[in-house]
């Protein structure tokens, strides 16, 4: 257990600030529509949003919700099912 206290605490000790998206400046759409290979035009059906929690080692729990306030962040990793329909 001992072991497991010191990984945790060197882990946290040793965390650096990350950031997932670039929300530093608003890209322009022309701009970005001349850089990218392909370009998909649709319209959004529905988005859902999928939990995954650990009920023990062996064993994990979907949970699945139309709004995002109904899952706890802090239980499971959160993803978005996002249904297109393409033009």
């Amino acid at each position: 257990m001992n072991i497991h206290r010191f990984l945790l605490t060197l882990f946290i000790l040793t965390t650096v600030n990350v950031f997932a998206c670039e929300c530093s400046y608003i890209k322009s759409v022309e701009k970005e529509f001349k850089n990218v290979d392909y370009v998909l035009t649709g319209k959004v059906i529905s988005i859902e949003f999928l939990q995954i929690v650990k009920v023990d080692k062996r064993k994990s729990t979907i949970k699945t919700s139309k709004t995002l306030d109904k899952l706890d962040v802090f239980k499971g990793s959160v993803w978005s099912k996002i249904t297109l329909e393409t033009i």
